[in-house]
């Protein structure tokens, strides 16, 4: 006995030869697919039609696909562009900044404060340095941090484009993103 509840999902008790489900293996994948929208029943000849090969279901799978995998680019990006550690001169002093999220935000905020001249007070860098940033000061580590990141989103971009033109699953599929190879 096959029945539906409001969302139209299937929901069936095993009996033989279900419309055409022969092997314990088509009736488990039957069992998860959704009516209407994976699957519909023919009218008057008690067969399934499976949508999934229809152009308007692979369409719509493969567009799903692509925005998840351009996001999937933008969470890998962030990952990478938040772990550099680097090392920059700073009124005659070695000072160590990393470039997670947090770093950059307040780098930004004490550019803000800066712009008029003045300082930004008590900033203390990873390896314990504490300085009164000037807007030059912040130039100078932001000119150091663009190099590192500036490549990932040039990277960023090919996948995207790479993202785009795949014209099948199999092929979107094929794409690997990966920023490892990338400033190394």
């Amino acid at each position: 006995m096959i029945y539906f509840d409001d969302l139209k999902k299937a929901y069936a008790n095993k009996i033989d030869n279900v419309y055409g489900t022969d092997t314990d293996e088509k009736w488990a994948e039957f069992c998860t697919l959704t009516l209407g929208a994976d699957y519909d029943i023919k009218e008057g000849e008690n067969c399934i039609v499976d949508l999934r090969q229809t152009p308007e279901y692979i369409a719509e799978k493969l567009a799903k696909a692509k925005t998840e995998k351009i996001a999937e680019t933008e969470t890998k990006l962030d990952e990478k562009r938040y772990n550099f550690v680097l090392t920059v001169t700073l009124q005659d002093k070695e000072c160590v900044f990393d470039t997670n999220k947090k770093t950059q935000d307040d780098l930004q905020t004490a550019a803000i404060f800066t712009s008029n001249g003045g300082v930004y007070p008590n900033w203390v860098t990873n390896n314990g340095i504490t300085l009164d940033l000037t807007a030059e000061d912040i130039r100078t580590v932001f000119n150091a941090i663009f190099p590192l990141v500036s490549p990932l989103y040039t990277k960023q971009l090919q996948y995207i484009e790479q993202i785009e033109q795949a014209e099948t699953l199999e092929e979107l599929n094929a794409i690997i993103i990966d920023y490892n190879e990338v400033n190394e």
